[in-house]
């Protein structure tokens, strides 16, 4: 089945990073977290560009859906960069902006990663 198929394909491109940011300790408190994202920031990118580079599925739905997965992660990636420079910037409204923004564009992206089979990508791995 060709969802299963790119679901696996996009497992595959994810783990290995997924892995890696997986590994990175988190936030001791606030004053840790532009070491976190820096840490995180630049693996985030080159697994989203892993996932882009598997070639949408072949049905339509499935297509739509898979882009919408890819668009999510985009988001998520450009909100925790706008919530790494309010940190920087010690700009506590736009702080909380972007982690509105990331955490409404992760919930969003992990929704369309269930309805496609995708486990391994985005910080909620099953394993």
């Amino acid at each position: 089945e060709d969802q299963s198929r790119w679901a696996m394909q996009v497992d595959a491109a994810c783990g290995p990073w997924q892995k890696r940011i997986d590994a990175i300790a988190p936030p001791a408190d606030a004053a840790d977290l532009d070491r976190w994202l820096s840490e995180t920031l630049p693996l985030v990118r080159r697994q989203l560009a892993a996932i882009e580079a598997v070639k949408l599925p072949a049905k339509e739905s499935e297509a739509q859906r898979a882009s919408l997965f890819v668009r999510g992660l985009r988001k998520l990636e450009r909100g925790l960069t706008r919530f790494q420079a309010a940190v920087r910037a010690n700009d506590a409204a736009a702080v909380q902006q972007a982690l509105a923004e990331a955490n409404a564009a992760g919930a969003e992206t992990r929704g369309y990663a269930l309805s496609l089979g995708v486990t391994e990508c985005g910080g909620y791995s099953a394993g």
